[in-house]
């Protein structure tokens, strides 16, 4: 069987695990969550301003999210223990719940001002949840990350158009439901994954990506990696803030003349997320397809509807939103993507990570809607969205040239091109490590973290997979040095690598 075959039949052993389904499952909930909020707007037959209140309540959204991502992001080194706790899980996930009912309240006779405060919990719990999650993604060591986010965007899209087909209090019951299960799924997870046993073998772990010194252009000396915004490379910000603002903008210049038109364009905006979420998944997981083609992609098919949009009118002009709607998910998952992989790499709390992205995204889509506010109250006709239209174009033209472009960021590119190794290069990788350690009299933890090292796992990582605290984990890894006569890490890959090399062609 050839190296595709093998992949092929280790990808689908790994997916359909208990494990795998679990995680899926349990962020299809928060997916689902999202959507529903944001797309299938349960409350479209009891709302007289349908529009305008769902502008104002993604603002208020979007403004709570941004506040308590700042939050997490400075408190991530010293209190991301305590956010990652079962029962911090349990309690945002409830008042998720809680935040879901004050909104629903709100339109069947309940104070306005339940609708804002509940939009307000919705923002803040959902973002704190969600970063939760992606922590549990990032701890997950068989390099599945992006596959199972892809599935994970898939089913949740399943599910939020299943809820078209209830009543609006139906649909404000199954909606309270999903973040309280989302969390108690991660909560059963992570009490799987952390239960009271012995750390975890480490030799049929995945071999993550890790960033060498490749060329992109020729015979030109490799470009470093680009600087950071807590462990984010700051083109990657930037790009964020960017294409969250430009959709943003889009939607504020499709003009619905109904609800039942918004209505119509949401579930086909679902339809197309669906779409692009199953062709991602199958393409990673089937095809070992690289994330920077999936972003290439889906830029083409987001500058094709920036274009076609002011050329057409009514719910054409929703069709347009469709295809940015799937290009944005296509940045959306290569960014994901991206962030598992460089968390691989970097000194940087998961969660600090994580919450810049999240941070950089938030900030997009207030900037846009802030934008959008300035459209709506200057009525712009044809000719302004025609200009505005262009003008979103010529910025994520700019900004994919400039800021994504492979001359500048070679560093982070790099890292997105390097392929995943083969399951029969892991198991040399740690049969080698295993002999290293009986050659220089490595002990048993040392030879663990020689394993983890020479895939290029940073020190945070190697500390909540060993459950060693990160002095002890620098310990060791000085022993390890001294031992093997290394002085970087680099060296130790190099040396690994050496003589893996040179037992393939022994062989």
């Amino acid at each position: 069987m050839g190296m595709s075959g093998l992949r092929f039949n280790a990808i689908c052993a790994s997916i359909f695990t208990r494990r795998s389904i679990t995680m899926i499952f349990g962020m299809s909930m928060y997916w689902a969550w999202m959507d529903s909020v944001h797309y299938t707007i349960h409350l479209s037959q009891l709302l007289p301003d349908l529009f305008t209140h769902q502008q104002t309540a993604e603002t208020l959204d979007f403004a709570s999210a941004l506040i308590v991502t700042v939050i997490i992001i400075t408190t991530a080194k010293r209190h991301s223990s305590f956010l990652d706790r079962r029962f911090v899980i349990a309690t945002l996930g409830s008042i998720g719940t809680l935040g879901v009912l004050l909104s629903g309240l709100s339109a069947y006779g309940g104070p306005e001002a339940f609708a804002y405060l509940g939009t307000t919990i919705t923002g803040t719990c959902m973002t704190s949840l969600l970063l939760l999650w992606s922590n549990a993604f990032f701890a997950d060591e068989r390099g599945l990350g992006k596959i199972l986010i892809a599935g994970s965007i898939a089913l949740g899209v399943i599910i939020s158009l299943m809820m078209f087909l209830l009543q609006p209090i139906g649909c404000i019951v199954v909606e309270a439901l999903f973040p309280i299960i989302s969390a108690l799924i991660l909560v059963f997870h992570k009490k799987r994954m952390d239960g009271p046993v012995s750390p975890k073998p480490v030799d049929q772990e995945p071999l993550p990506r890790k960033p060498k010194s490749i060329c992109l252009s020729g015979d030109k000396a490799p470009v470093k990696s680009p600087l950071s915004v807590f462990g984010l490379p700051w083109r990657l910000a930037v790009a964020l803030v960017v294409f969250s603002c430009a959709i943003v903008l889009l939607q504020h210049m499709f003009k619905p003349l109904t609800p039942q038109d918004l209505m119509v364009s949401n579930t086909l905006q679902l339809i197309g997320r669906l779409v692009v979420a199953l062709v991602v998944f199958f393409g990673f997981a089937l095809f070992n397809w690289k994330p920077h083609v999936t972003f290439r992609f889906g830029f083409l098919i987001m500058i094709a509807g920036y274009l076609i949009f002011p050329f057409v009118q009514g719910q054409y002009q929703g069709y347009a939103l469709i295809a940015v709607m799937m290009g944005y998910t296509c940045f959306y998952l290569m960014v994901w993507s991206a962030v598992l992989e460089i968390l691989c790499v970097e000194d940087t709390p998961p969660l600090r990570v994580f919450g810049v992205t999240q941070l950089s995204i938030a900030l997009g889509l207030m900037l846009g809607h802030i934008l959008g506010f300035i459209m709506d109250s200057e009525s712009f006709g044809i000719v302004e969205v025609t200009r505005a239209s262009t003008a979103c174009v010529y910025l994520l033209m700019t900004v994919t040239t400039l800021v994504l472009s492979e001359n500048h960021i070679a560093g982070y590119w790099s890292l997105l091109k390097v392929m995943p190794e083969t399951s029969v290069r892991q198991q040399d990788l740690s049969t080698r490590c295993k002999e290293l350690g009986e050659e220089f009299s490595l002990t048993t933890r040392e030879v663990e973290m020689l394993m983890l090292l020479a895939r290029g796992r940073s020190i945070p990582y190697v500390t909540e997979r060993l459950h060693v605290s990160e002095s002890t984990a620098r310990t060791h890894m000085k022993h390890i040095y001294e031992k093997l006569n290394v002085h970087t890490k680099q060296d130790l890959i190099d040396l690994v690598d050496s003589d893996l090399a040179d037992t393939s062609l022994s062989q």
